[in-house]
């Protein structure tokens, strides 16, 4: 059985909306940003392989959006760039995002994951098909550092499936970069050295790249 993976993004069912909170927000003028700062597969280990169906899809535009707890989103992104790798098809699996916000959107999304990461501890999550899914959330002070917001989240679905994530996002200027690492946890224990290592390089690539681009501008 291939692994669930829309459902343990972050930003589960986030994936863009196209337009964010600004209508006059020029998305396009920040892609190259986007672009410098993704995550690519030489950062992962030799073994592993690209997957981009791994990444969620595309909300309809104006679609209200549905993080963590069941929250509607406090901002949603104008502009992305996502990726998925793998190590096997069984997992384990690493899905990364840089997000464009419009205005304060960043700041006003981080503010409120780290509330979700903080405050938030279970939850049960209906999909479309009327299928209901357990979910639980702890902090992961280990993967922290450096303003990040980290967090361990464990879904369960009706027919016994288990998965767990590791979730990182750390955010710089209107951008914010975010790791999820996640496996089957009948088959695979995380490597959290490994989410360190890649929220570290992921966190200083759109640092760097909206360094670059302030400079330039």
């Amino acid at each position: 059985m291939r692994l669930r993976l829309c459902v343990v993004m972050a930003l589960a069912s986030l994936a863009i909306a196209c337009k964010g909170d600004d209508n006059d927000f020029d998305a396009a003028a920040l892609q190259p940003v986007l672009e410098r700062s993704a995550l690519a597969l030489a950062d992962l280990p030799d073994d592993w392989s690209e997957n981009a169906a791994l990444a969620p899809p595309a909300a309809e535009p104006g679609e209200p959006i549905f993080g963590y707890c069941n929250q509607q989103l406090a901002a949603t992104p104008a502009a992305s760039v996502q990726a998925g790798f793998q190590r096997t098809a069984q997992g384990p699996f690493v899905i990364t995002a840089v997000r464009a916000f419009a205005d304060d959107g960043a700041t006003r999304f981080m503010e409120q994951m780290s509330d979700i990461a903080t405050e938030c501890r279970r939850w049960s999550q209906r999909d479309d098909r009327g299928t209901t899914s357990e979910w639980t959330l702890a902090p992961l002070p280990d993967a922290s550092a450096d303003g990040a917001v980290a967090f361990h989240v464990a879904v369960t679905y009706a027919d016994g499936l288990s998965q767990t994530s590791h979730v990182v996002l750390s955010h710089a200027g209107q951008f914010v970069t975010e790791l999820v690492h996640g496996a089957r946890a009948d088959v695979t224990v995380l490597d959290l050295a490994l989410t360190q290592e890649l929220s570290t390089i992921a966190r200083e690539r759109l640092e760097a790249a909206v360094s670059e681009a302030s400079a330039g501008s």
